[in-house]
């Protein structure tokens, strides 16, 4: 992804922040760090003060109260001694604040390496008085940084993902020695075992195909770009609507 591109993919976040119907957007990595590094991203587009909610498989959450592109305080399913975190304002100035915040995550989130991230509003009063610990200041803690990798793999299927929103009722990805996957589908487990590029032209350039196993069933879809592969089942009668959004984020 180019500076340019990059720049503009951040503007799109944040003007999307807290919007009536704002849809979210996958987040990967193919590391534990690689992830929290991309859920800091998305905590430094925050601005305004708004509620970031977090979803990994198997119904792990984590939601975080954001403002000015600072971590106020998160609640989530870390469990265990992680709970002292819970509800608790954070200060950037407590110098163990930071590897706190990282283990809780660590046993939240350890095992992905997908989420969906969507923000909404926060319905309590913050003011600039609030501590909060920064995005850049976790990201230096953790030795990640904020900049999104150049020429990232998966941008496109990343937003096409974003674009279909909650119509994604299950999704698998396949990339290299890389996957990943979310939710449950019967449309997506009748297709085990079928490579997911059987169902697209052949080729390794962008593609995308949209198809319902029965009628009235789920609208299931295979699509392919920057060497990644994206198999989905969508709502029924979504094939037209996946269609459209294929065009829009392939330019």
């Amino acid at each position: 992804m180019s500076g340019k591109a990059h720049l503009e993919a951040k503007l799109a976040a944040v003007a999307e922040a807290g919007m009536p119907g704002a849809k979210g957007r996958a987040l990967r990595g193919d590391s534990h760090a690689a992830l929290m590094a991309a859920v800091l991203r998305e905590i430094d587009t925050l601005v305004l003060p708004r509620t970031l909610t977090i979803d990994a498989a198997g119904g792990r959450r984590i939601r975080c109260e954001v403002t000015g592109r600072r971590l106020l305080r998160v609640y989530g399913d870390a469990g265990g001694a992680h709970q002292a975190l819970e509800g608790r304002d954070l200060d950037g100035g407590d110098p163990a604040l930071a590897g706190e915040l990282g283990a809780y995550f660590e046993a939240a989130f350890g095992e992905a390496r997908a989420l969906h991230a969507r923000v909404g509003p926060l319905e309590r009063e913050v003011g600039p008085a609030d501590p909060g610990i920064s995005a850049s200041a976790l990201a230096d803690a953790w030795g990640l940084a904020l900049a999104g990798p150049a020429g990232a793999d998966g941008a496109v299927i990343d937003s096409y993902l974003a674009e279909l929103g909650e119509a994604t009722q299950a999704w698998r990805l396949i990339g290299g020695e890389e996957s990943a996957s979310a939710g449950e589908s019967e449309a997506l487990d009748r297709l085990d075992g079928v490579e997911a590029d059987a169902l697209l032209p052949p080729g390794d350039g962008a593609a995308m195909t949209a198809l319902s196993l029965a009628e009235g069933g789920d609208t299931v879809i295979a699509a392919r770009a920057d060497g990644m592969t994206l198999l989905a089942a969508l709502a029924p009668g979504s094939a037209a609507r996946a269609a459209g959004l294929w065009r829009r984020v392939t330019g």
